[in-house]
C-alpha cells in the first residue's frame, strides 16, 4: 500500500490518486484511523485535493505531536506510531461544523457528501471544509490557533479490558468491537491497554462470548500493537504456592500464555483482589516468573500491587519492595488497599515508581463511592450503573496522581466510559477543565456539542433526594435532544 492514504477513505476506496492525507510508514495506522472515523461522519474525498494533512514522524517529539500550516498543507508531526492516533484524536476533538441554514460553528453533523477545502484567508491556522450541496451544505472547520505542540504529562495512561464473565460488557463483544474500543482509547490518549488473563476469580467461560476468551484477548492485543500502543497483562495468582506442584503449574501456564502474545510490555500481578498469597512467597514466585517473561520479551515490566493485605501483610509487602528485587519495575495502588496513596508515596516513593489503579467503575462499596448517595438511587442503581462523575473524578485525580507515573483504570466495561475519558484527558493535561474535556469528547465521538453539558448534569442529578430535584427532567430532555453523528 502506498504511503499516501485517500482523504478520509476506507480500504474499499477504488483509488488513492486523490489523496489528501499522506503519512510515512510509522504514522500510517493512526492516519488511517482518522480517515475511517471521518468517513463514518460522511466526510469523503474531494477530487481536487485542495488541502493536505501530512503525517510525518519526528522522534524528538516523544509521545507528543505538533500541527502547523505550510501553504495548503497542514503538517502533523508525530513522535512515534501511537502519536499519530493521538493527533487524530486531537483533530477529531477540534472539528466544528456549521449548518449553512443556521449559521454559527456549533456542532458536528451526520450529514454526508463530498468535501472541498480551503485554507481560510481570515485565520492563518483555520482549515475550512464543506460537504453537501445547496440547502444541505455543511461547513466543517478545524481551527488551529497558531501552531500546536502537545505532549502527555504522565508516562502511563490506560485502561483494563476484562474479557471475562463478570465484566458488564467485553465478554459479549466480537474481536472487531474490541478492536474499536482499543482505537477509541488511542484517540483519547491512552498508551497502554491492559488485558485480564483468561484465568481469574471468575467463571471459566461466559455464556455470552462469541469467541473463546483467550482468542479475544490475543486479538485485542494485536489491535493495540498495530496502533503502537503498549500491551499489558493483568495476571492474578490464585494457586497455593506452598505446594511445589502449584508453583510448577503456574510457571507452565504463564509461559504458555505469553508465548502467544504478539507483544507484551508489562505484566501486572495483584497482591490480592484476587489472590491470597503472603508477600514472601508471592515475591519468590514472581522472581521465577521473570525468567520466561524476559526470555520472550526482554524489556517487559513486572508490577505488583499492595491490594488485599492486612496490617501485618502490608508491612511485609513494604519490606519486600524495599529490598528492590531486580525484576520489580513499579508498584500499583488500587482498590482493596488498606492505606492511602500518600502513605505509599512516603514508604515507597523513593524506592520504586508508583502507579495508580483507580476504580472508575463503581458508585458504592468501592474505592471512590458517591458521597451521601440518596437511598432511592443506591437501592435502584446499585454498585455499577452508568456513572459519569466529572467533579468527583477531577478531585480523585488531583489527590492521587501527584508523585505517580500514571494509571491503568480498573473498569468493568463501558458504564464508566466518561470517567475513563476524563482520567485520560487529565493524564495528558492535568489543568484541563471538565467542560473542555466534555466538549472535545462530544466532537470526537458523539457529533453533537450539546453532549458536553450532560456529564456534569448527570452528576448533579445524583445529589440529594430525587423526588425534590426538578433538574433531572431537564437533563432527560437535554439527552433526548441530542442528534449524534452516524
Amino acid at each position: 500500500m502506498s504511503a499516501a492514504l485517500a482523504f478520509f477513505a476506507l480500504a474499499a476506496a477504488p483509488s488513492l490518486s486523490g489523496a489528501c492525507i499522506v503519512a510515512d510508514a510509522p504514522a500510517r495506522a493512526g492516519a488511517d484511523l482518522l480517515a475511517r472515523r471521518l468517513h463514518e461522519r460522511g466526510i469523503d474525498p474531494a477530487p481536487d485535493c485542495p488541502v493536505t494533512l501530512r503525517f510525518e514522524t519526528a522522534p524528538a517529539l516523544g509521545e507528543g505531536f505538533a500541527l502547523a500550516r505550510h501553504g495548503r498543507t497542514i503538517t502533523v508531526q508525530v513522535g512515534q506510531a501511537r502519536s499519530a492516533a493521538y493527533a487524530a484524536g486531537w483533530i477529531l476533538g477540534h472539528l466544528i461544523e456549521r449548518d449553512g441554514a443556521r449559521g454559527g460553528f456549533d456542532k458536528l453533523s451526520p450529514n454526508g457528501g463530498n468535501i472541498s477545502g480551503i485554507v481560510s484567508p481570515h485565520h492563518p491556522f483555520a482549515l475550512s471544509l464543506s460537504k453537501g450541496t445547496g440547502a444541505t451544505r455543511q461547513h466543517v472547520r478545524l481551527a488551529l490557533h497558531g501552531p500546536i505542540h502537545s505532549a502527555p504529562a504522565l508516562a502511563i495512561r490506560g485502561d483494563q479490558i476484562g474479557i471475562r464473565a463478570k465484566n458488564n460488557s467485553f465478554d459479549a463483544w466480537t474481536p472487531a468491537m474490541l478492536a474499536r474500543q482499543v482505537e477509541d482509547l488511542a484517540l483519547m490518549g491512552a498508551n497502554r491497554v491492559q488485558l485480564v488473563a483468561p484465568v481469574s476469580d471468575d467463571a471459566a467461560v461466559s455464556p455470552l462470548a462469541p469467541v473463546p476468551a483467550r482468542d479475544a484477548i490475543l486479538a485485542t492485543a494485536r489491535a493495540a500493537h498495530v496502533l503502537g500502543l503498549q500491551v499489558a497483562l493483568y495476571y492474578p495468582l490464585l494457586r497455593d504456592y506452598a505446594k511445589p506442584a502449584d508453583v510448577a503449574a503456574e510457571q507452565a501456564d504463564f509461559a504458555a500464555l505469553i508465548a502467544d502474545f504478539p507483544a507484551l510490555d508489562a505484566v501486572y500481578f495483584p497482591g490480592g483482589d484476587p489472590g491470597h498469597t503472603a508477600p514472601a512467597p508471592l515475591f519468590a514466585l514472581l522472581g521465577t516468573l521473570a525468567a520466561p517473561l524476559h526470555a520472550r520479551f526482554p524489556a517487559a515490566e513486572m508490577l505488583v500491587s499492595s491490594q488485599g493485605f492486612d496490617a501485618a501483610g502490608f508491612a511485609a509487602f513494604v519490606a519486600q519492595v524495599q529490598q528492590r528485587p531486580p525484576w520489580l519495575s513499579a508498584v500499583f495502588v488500587g482498590p482493596q488497599t488498606r492505606t492511602s496513596i500518600a502513605r505509599h508515596r512516603a514508604l515507597l516513593g523513593g524506592v520504586v515508581p508508583l502507579e495508580l489503579y483507580p476504580d472508575t467503575a463503581h458508585a458504592m462499596h468501592a474505592q471512590l463511592p458517591v458521597q451521601a448517595w440518596h437511598p432511592a438511587f443506591a437501592l435502584t442503581q446499585g454498585r455499577e450503573p452508568v456513572d459519569p462523575r466529572p467533579r468527583a473524578m477531577a478531585a480523585a485525580f488531583a489527590d492521587q496522581a501527584p508523585g505517580t507515573r500514571g494509571f491503568i483504570a480498573y473498569s468493568e466495561g463501558v458504564n464508566d466510559d466518561w470517567n475513563l475519558a476524563q482520567w485520560l484527558a487529565l493524564a495528558w493535561n492535568p489543568r484541563a477543565r471538565p467542560r473542555a474535556i466534555a466538549l472535545a469528547h462530544a466532537r470526537r465521538f458523539i457529533g453533537d456539542d450539546r453532549f458536553a453539558a450532560l456529564p456534569a448534569a448527570l452528576e448533579r442529578d445524583w445529589q440529594g433526594d430525587p423526588a425534590r430535584n426538578p433538574a433531572t427532567a431537564r437533563t432527560l430532555a437535554a439527552s433526548r435532544a441530542l442528534r449524534p453523528a452516524a
